[in-house]
């Protein structure tokens, strides 16, 4: 078996069986390279309110995921758990709440949702 072929066929297989790996490997670095450089050394310490809100946040995770726990169509219960505590922590934030209620795999469920307007443009979405 020849290395180098000799044909043009075989130059053109050749060339192909350098040029896929080549390529991949290119892409793979061109997409996976982060420009910039890491962070490195300690965080800046929280401000109350960033600690005040990590509390709320952890406390909310802690309410949806352990004590609500799993939330899907087949039990409709912690869907509604979940759409009040989230409806109440909204209101409570002073947000509008609006609510899209649609039907899936024949249980009745709802989104919640809330709109924050830009400072200009405010009738644009």
């Amino acid at each position: 078996m020849r290395l180098f072929p000799k044909t043009r066929l075989g130059k053109l297989r050749f060339a192909l069986l350098l040029a896929v790996p080549i390529s991949l490997g290119a892409g793979f670095f061109h997409f996976t390279n982060m420009p910039g450089e890491s962070f490195a050394g300690p965080f800046e310490p929280l401000s109350p309110e960033e600690a005040a809100l990590s509390v709320r946040l952890s406390e909310h995770v802690t309410r949806l995921a352990g004590g609500i726990g799993a939330r899907d169509v087949t039990r409709p219960e912690a869907l509604e758990s979940a759409a009040r505590l989230i409806l109440a922590a909204w209101t409570e934030m002073g947000y509008e709440v609006r609510e899209q209620e649609y039907d899936s795999q024949g249980t009745a469920v709802r989104n919640l949702f809330v709109e924050l307007p830009g400072a200009s443009a405010r009738g644009e979405i």
